[in-house]
């Protein structure tokens, strides 16, 4: 039998000097479509749903009653933080406005203008 040389891979050369046609990486509704490395999802977003369920599974609407009341408590007691975050979650939060005053231009805030552009 007479030994074959190797040939070099020719796919090696068609790399280098030609660009390979890009794989179609998400579907018609902008999904990652099917096989895509990169649309498995959160690896962890398991555990933590399983961790979540747990924590909820674990408290009953009675602790929940104690929690807030104890809450409510310190807030009346006087305690700053616990009246914000009673507050917060059972108000809402304020809203915080932003108010420019004068003229306001890309100048105000960067320091130039178009014209330095």
């Amino acid at each position: 039998m007479e030994s074959a040389e190797k040939q070099p891979d020719a796919s090696i050369d068609n790399q280098s000097n030609e660009k390979q046609p890009r794989a179609v990486t998400h579907d018609a509704k902008g999904k990652f479509a099917k096989g895509n490395k990169l649309g498995t999802g959160n690896p962890h977003a398991k555990k933590v749903a399983d961790h979540r369920m747990a924590m909820m599974n674990a408290v009953t609407p009675a602790d929940t009653k104690a929690v807030v009341k104890k809450l409510l408590e310190m807030a009346l007691a006087g305690e700053g933080w616990a009246a914000k975050e009673y507050l917060d979650r059972f108000v809402g939060k304020v809203k915080q406005e932003v108010s420019v005053e004068g003229q306001t231009t890309l100048k105000t805030y960067l320091g130039i203008s178009i014209d330095d552009v």
